[in-house]
């Protein structure tokens, strides 16, 4: 699943190679959090895909319909 999902995960590692650049551990905490947040957010849209699809294909194609326009009738000259 190609996608969003993808881009947070790179979210999530920017941030994981950002955290080892700093030497304050309450900056590499926030890196690591935010790291944890993106990769939750990659799962759970993920997830909701998986549930989109699977409601779309139980419910299957969408019912169309055709109207009519009721024709003038020809006279007779």
């Amino acid at each position: 699943m190609a996608g969003r999902a993808d881009e947070y995960r790179r979210h999530a590692q920017q941030c994981l190679e950002m955290a080892t650049a700093f030497h304050s551990h309450e900056a590499r905490d926030v890196l690591l959090h935010m790291a944890q947040v993106w990769l939750r957010l990659a799962d759970s849209y993920e997830e909701a895909e998986v549930i989109s699809r699977t409601k779309a294909a139980e419910e299957g194609p969408p019912v169309i319909q055709q109207q009519q326009q009721i024709q003038p009738k020809k006279r007779d000259l």
